[in-house]
């Protein structure tokens, strides 16, 4: 591993941590947007890049760390070990911070020291560029809720977290499972182990919707979550219930229908769609249903 050090971390409150794997086309507007927060140290993590990652950053004032591919969970560990802000963020290379939404989550960390983390709204951003400010996912976000819905909260750039938590969740009975595709999930299932999670009305993330590699690998993503689930649900004794491997698919198609809507490609979306429902009839049902309900709830 190598890093240098360009900026001054010695006065920062905040550390925003970006890992980053051939991310030279977003990578640079994501750093600009973390620069834009005073005292706040800025860490971009090279995971082994074979593009101009690092030279479209190069002249900003940033701390560069260089790893070999190892994937994102060890580059955000690499870039937690040079953090020195008492607050930190993992801020994916193709998003991008919203300055106000991120000082909301400082203050509100500040008042209650039993928060382990504060998030703001999420703006997403599709294909075209077009923004829409999301729905939150949850009510409340405790473990058992985590481990019940099985999917994070929010995308981890719009959380702002006590660096003292997020290191101890290495600390925890339970040894994590690090898996490739849902460490952001398993991060929030440990940090509400150890705290507080509270999600805001102040958009603190602008976030590219249908993209990265949870997309290029959808039913990856779904079965690591299901495993993260299992795994920690047996340990706290919460009562989940589980996806089966034709849930997962049909929860894969469906996804990469969105994206593919989402992205200009109608035709491709129903293709998904209609595989989502042939995969477990039953499941794509129940989705519609809790969907409706939660609708007319809102209504």
């Amino acid at each position: 591993m190598e890093a240098s050090q360009l900026n001054d971390a010695q006065t920062c409150e905040l550390s925003i941590i970006i890992p980053v794997y051939n991310g030279a086309k977003t990578v640079r507007e994501a750093v600009l947007s973390a620069c834009a927060l005073i005292r706040c140290q800025v860490i971009v993590v090279d995971d082994g890049s074979t593009d101009r990652t690092i030279a479209s950053v190069a002249d900003l004032a940033v701390t560069i760390i260089r790893q070999e591919n190892q994937g994102p969970a060890s580059a955000r560990r690499a870039g937690l070990q040079h953090a020195r802000g008492e607050f930190v963020a993992f801020l994916d290379a193709d998003d991008k911070l919203v300055v106000s939404g991120v000082l909301e989550s400082l203050r509100l960390l500040k008042k209650d020291a039993q928060l382990a983390v504060a998030a703001g709204r999420i703006v997403g951003v599709d294909g075209s560029g077009s923004e829409a400010l999301l729905p939150k996912a949850y009510s409340s976000i405790t473990t058992s809720t985590l481990l019940q819905r099985g999917h994070g909260p929010f995308p981890p750039g719009a959380a702002l977290i006590r660096r003292r938590d997020c290191l101890a969740t290495s600390s925890l009975e339970l040894p994590a499972l690090s898996p490739r595709y849902a460490e952001d999930y398993e991060l929030f299932v440990r940090l509400s182990m150890i705290g507080g999670i509270l999600q805001h009305e102040e958009p603190s993330l602008m976030y590219r919707r249908f993209a990265g590699r949870s997309f290029r690998n959808t039913e990856a993503e779904f079965s690591d979550k299901e495993s993260v689930r299992s795994y920690y649900a047996s340990f706290t004794g919460t009562v989940v219930e589980q996806m089966g491997a034709r849930d997962i698919r049909s929860a894969s198609h469906m996804r990469r229908a969105k994206a593919s809507m989402a992205n200009g490609s109608p035709l491709a979306a129903v293709g998904f769609a209609i595989s989502a429902f042939c995969s477990s009839p039953a499941y794509m049902t129940k989705k519609i249903v809790a969907r409706e309900i939660s609708r007319e709830r809102r209504v």
